[in-house]
């Protein structure tokens, strides 16, 4: 139902982006984004995500979320089987913060992590009701929001608090980039570097958190989307229109199949070339 809401809110509010921190008011990103190229909520095991239980981390599909925990220090990823995904494209999720003791504690979006392990964007919140965005330059972060004394962190009167439920979304082309917080515009930047990067999910340092549901779209209407995902298996009445669907075609092939064995062969005559017999 949330993700329903958030599409719905965007269709009505007309959102838009950027981060050239000093400009608030314009955004990068003029393209629309209406077809669902990757979906997740969760509801089963699509096998595009990691579980794991051990000492420093917990990665667990429960109940329709992705819950996640990590019980040391330093951050942890978690990236799903579909790699490389290309700009122009939207990347949204929703999700939450339920713990964090650490000034670092938080949790978000990975997008545009390069291959070589050097290069990509985070976009995170916290319990304190604030946001950052960082950028991995070899094996360092530089800031892209706030500075050294706050780690990047910075305040937002649209985000929710510890334990409430958050939309982000970056919305990217032509190398700039446009966030939002829970469908309103903070930020937007450009970054010549990246045509194309991995997502995914990202849990701060002594963090708990979880995600209802996270999906990228693209602007493109024409192509069939590159991941299907299964269906529910506590979806029973989904699983029931399917399976009429199904039967409908069967049977459709069945009697076009009937109707070619019964058809009488139509048997030609040679030509004559004209000449009488």
């Amino acid at each position: 139902m949330r993700y329903r809401l958030f599409y719905m809110a965007m269709t009505v509010t007309a959102l838009t982006y950027r981060f050239t921190i000093a400009d608030v008011n314009g955004q990068k990103v003029r393209l629309d984004f209406p077809k669902t190229f990757f979906r997740d909520d969760f509801v089963s095991d699509s096998g595009h995500w990691k579980e794991l239980s051990n000492a420093s981390n917990l990665l667990l599909l429960q109940k329709g979320e992705y819950i996640l925990q990590r019980k040391s220090s330093g951050s942890y990823s978690s990236f799903p089987s579909l790699k490389n995904i290309q700009a122009p494209f939207s990347l949204t999720a929703s999700l939450r913060i339920d713990d964090g003791t650490d000034p670092e504690s938080g949790i978000g979006l990975i997008f545009m992590a390069q291959p070589s392990g050097n290069g990509g964007f985070t976009l995170e919140l916290n319990a304190r009701k604030e946001y950052r965005i960082r950028q991995l330059v070899g094996v360092s972060y530089r800031l892209l929001t706030g500075d050294n004394r706050n780690l990047g962190w910075t305040k937002c009167e649209w985000l929710n608090g510890k334990s409430t439920w958050n939309t982000i979304q970056v919305r990217t082309a032509d190398r700039n980039y446009d966030v939002y917080i829970n469908g309103q515009f903070v930020t937007s930047f450009s970054e010549p570097q990246y045509f194309g990067g991995d997502f995914g999910i990202a849990i701060g340092p002594n963090s708990s958190g979880r995600v209802d549901w996270i999906d990228v779209r693209t602007p493109d209407q024409n192509e069939e989307p590159i991941i299907v995902l299964p269906v529910a298996a506590d979806d029973p009445i989904r699983l029931q229109e399917e399976l009429a669907h199904l039967k409908k075609e069967n049977q459709a092939l069945r009697d076009s199949l009937q109707r070619c064995r019964q058809a009488k062969p139509v048997i030609k005559k040679p030509l004559n070339n004209g000449h009488q017999e």
